[in-house]
């Protein structure tokens, strides 16, 4: 497929930041940090999860997605801090031949911190190097100061942005932000 070598999850290293495989061990820690706060889902599909049974269930889920070497979700892990505690995840959905698109939440004590900057960083150099995308595409809902904040830190070009493209969880329309990155 066009030069694509999927390597799955495989764990990425930066100066403060492990990304890795999630494992069962996680669903407690992801479902107090991020899943089942408010202010995280406020402009995603997904409501806040009602119970740690949510979180468990999804997180086995994606443990199970593993075995598949085209899955790639991360766990963002704070190596740098005593604890390495879980500061958010990222995931890829490929996008045609040669792209894929990227999704990226970070925990809200950790906003601010440059965190998802580092993380998408380190994704898109191991989709473009190792795994042979041409491109990364990113979907933002246009309210999303941070998230679109992020994909400028990161060299995203924005396309336009596409009003009434998706709906959050509260059934509210959404415009979206469209930003690509190539290669080249």
């Amino acid at each position: 497929m066009n030069g694509i070598t999927d390597t799955g999850t495989v764990t990425l290293q930066t100066a403060r930041l492990t990304l890795r495989p999630f494992t069962r061990a996680d669903a407690e820690e992801v479902y107090k940090s991020w899943a089942s706060l408010p202010e995280v889902t406020e402009f995603l599909s997904w409501r806040p999860h009602s119970s740690p049974k949510v979180t468990i269930d999804l997180v086995d889920t994606w443990v199970h997605q593993y075995k598949f070497r085209t899955t790639y979700n991360w766990c963002i892990e704070l190596s740098c801090d005593k604890g390495k505690p879980l500061a958010g995840n990222i995931a890829v959905t490929r996008r045609g031949d040669s792209s894929a698109e990227l999704a990226y939440l970070i925990a809200p004590r950790f906003w601010g911190m440059g965190l998802a900057s580092e993380a998408v960083r380190a994704v898109c150099s191991h989709l473009f190097e190792t795994v042979g995308y041409s491109a990364v595409l990113l979907r933002i809902p246009a309210e999303n100061k941070k998230s679109r904040r992020v994909a400028e830190k990161c060299g995203f070009t924005l396309i336009g942005v596409t009003n009434n493209a998706a709906t959050n969880h509260k059934g509210e329309s959404l415009d979206l932000a469209e930003y690509s990155l190539s290669k080249t």
